[in-house]
């Protein structure tokens, strides 16, 4: 299986150029690395696009109530 970080990065540039997707990151799954997708809203489109493992690794997508607006 390749490593965690390798797979990761490449989830990264795949994934944050699809629309809603605000985060792909490192979390944990049934204390397995995972990778997780924080989203900003649950929709059909984002599930087609994003799959339950990826490389071996689980994939865990997270409603994040976004979006975000900076604080000043």
């Amino acid at each position: 299986m390749p490593s965690f970080e390798n797979v990761l990065k490449e989830a990264q540039e795949s994934w944050m150029n699809i629309d809603g997707i605000l985060a792909v990151g490192q979390g944990k799954k049934d204390r397995q690395d995972c990778i997780d997708v924080y989203i900003t809203f649950d929709s059909q489109t984002i599930n087609e696009q994003i799959p339950e493992a990826f490389k071996g690794y689980p994939v865990v997508i997270r409603e994040s109530g976004g979006p975000f607006e900076p604080q000043s």
